[in-house]
């Protein structure tokens, strides 16, 4: 019989760490992180490749927005 071989696509990454460390910054940045990082994990679940990869560049985004607006505004309140 013959053998059928898929490559399988890698998982994108998720930033969860990386939203969890952006709440210490500017939360209400850091809220819509974490919630692109779960739909990421939740889209890689279900082998959604085209929903993992938009949510985990938005889950990205919003994590070093809130790292930079967080740090910014520590800076300026020094």
């Amino acid at each position: 019989q013959p053998v059928i071989l898929m490559s399988l696509n890698p998982s994108e990454n998720d930033y969860l760490f990386l939203s969890i460390i952006s709440f210490f910054f500017f939360i209400l940045l850091a809220i819509p992180a974490l919630f692109f990082s779960l739909k990421t994990w939740q889209a890689n679940f279900h082998g959604n490749q085209r929903k993992a990869q938009i949510n985990s560049r938005l889950a990205l985004g919003f994590s070093i927005s809130s790292i930079l607006v967080g740090s910014i505004m520590i800076i300026c309140s020094i």
